[in-house]
């Protein structure tokens, strides 16, 4: 068995590194036009992903997402494949490069903070970010948190405590939204199979909650359009 391990490792390392990166769906009008990178967290792409982009095209968004969930403790792990898709989406033709956005999930989150000084986007939002996850932080744009108030799986708690010892907090707005926990906005995985992770969605951990969701969308593509008009 002390043999098969890595050969599994290597099978699998390939198969990932032969995965065609994640499509990028465009607006239908005008260019040039904004565009939007998701960054799932460690459940990947699902139906709270999926609600995102819809909305965001319908907005006039292009929108491209990395081809992984981030699953780290370490945030910047995430950096390397933010910055390799945020160009390809950046390089994507009718883009106006200067109004480029990040939006992260959970750990996904905590990856967005972490990348956006390297990568210069616009403004960032991220759903409940893992924070703890976060070591220290400069908000270099506009930065919108979307926390929930009852969420134990990353602690609003957390994020309120990091900005203040953050550089550029003013660049942040953070909605808590009251009643509501981790995952709020995600009626369950869509596409691939579920992960093991997922029993937080079906508990008092993650209650999935629509009206909150949709509220909190639209504060989110009200915080996009403020950001391109800066």
């Amino acid at each position: 068995m002390k043999r098969i391990v890595p050969i599994l490792l290597a099978a699998t390392l390939a198969a990932c590194a032969a995965r065609p990166p994640a499509p990028i769906a465009r607006p239908v009008g005008p260019e040039p036009f904004g565009a939007v990178l998701l960054v799932p967290g460690c459940g990947g792409a699902g139906a709270h992903t999926e609600r995102a982009a819809r909305e965001l095209v319908a907005a006039g968004f292009a929108v491209g997402q990395i081809d992984a969930g981030v699953c780290s403790a370490d945030a910047r792990a995430a950096t390397p494949a933010i910055r390799r898709e945020f160009a390809r989406l950046a390089a994507l033709p009718g883009v106006d490069r200067a109004r480029l956005h990040l939006v992260g999930w959970s750990e996904g989150g905590a990856g967005v903070m972490a990348a956006l000084a390297e990568i210069g986007a616009r403004s960032a939002a991220a759903f409940y970010p893992a924070c703890a996850n976060v070591a220290a932080w400069r908000a270099s744009a506009p930065f919108l948190m979307i926390l929930a108030e009852n969420d134990t799986v990353t602690p609003p708690a957390a994020c309120l405590d990091l900005m203040e010892r953050t550089p550029g907090a003013e660049n942040v707005l953070a909605v808590r939204y009251g009643g509501v926990a981790h995952g709020f906005d995600n009626s369950g995985q869509s596409g691939a199979a579920a992960a093991p992770w997922t029993f937080w969605r079906l508990t008092p951990n993650g209650g999935y909650n629509p009206a909150v969701r949709d509220a909190a969308l639209l504060d989110l593509r009200i915080f996009l359009d403020g950001s391109n008009q800066k």
